[in-house]
């Protein structure tokens, strides 16, 4: 038996990709890359120290590179508030929260707001957060 489970939030129990995806894309064309995307997309799970080379030619380190990063970032946490939980998820935790006494820890972005769901009801919370 498992004491304690670690859950990946982002793509796994909330539905992001595809604003990773959109925000990565109007990033880049803002900047001007040309850029779809389907082309990033398929690139989501890497890091920007992957995707940048691969599409917009330039490092992540370059000052191209973080003001893309930082623009994309806007973007993605602009759409945050729209990003619902992944098919499964809502039941998951809520089974795993009230079982048999196991703890859980949530891994993702220190900024994003996650909405926390029981058997209760649920609640919103910053994370990381001390009371979790």
């Amino acid at each position: 038996m498992f004491r304690t489970l670690l859950f990946d939030v982002d793509g796994t129990l909330i539905d992001s990709n595809g604003a990773h995806a959109e925000a990565w894309t109007t990033a880049m064309r803002e900047y001007g890359v040309e850029v779809n995307v389907d082309q990033i997309r398929r690139m989501i799970g890497m890091g920007g120290d992957k995707i940048l080379p691969a599409i917009a030619h330039v490092s992540e380190d370059s000052d191209q590179g973080q003001s893309i990063t930082r623009r994309k970032k806007q973007i993605f946490n602009s759409l945050l508030p729209f990003l619902q939980p992944t098919h499964g998820a809502r039941p998951l935790v809520a089974v795993q929260r009230y079982g048999q006494g196991r703890s859980m820890v949530f891994t993702g972005e220190a900024s994003w707001r996650w909405r926390i769901v029981s058997a209760g009801g649920e609640g919103s919370v910053w994370m990381p957060s001390p009371s979790m």
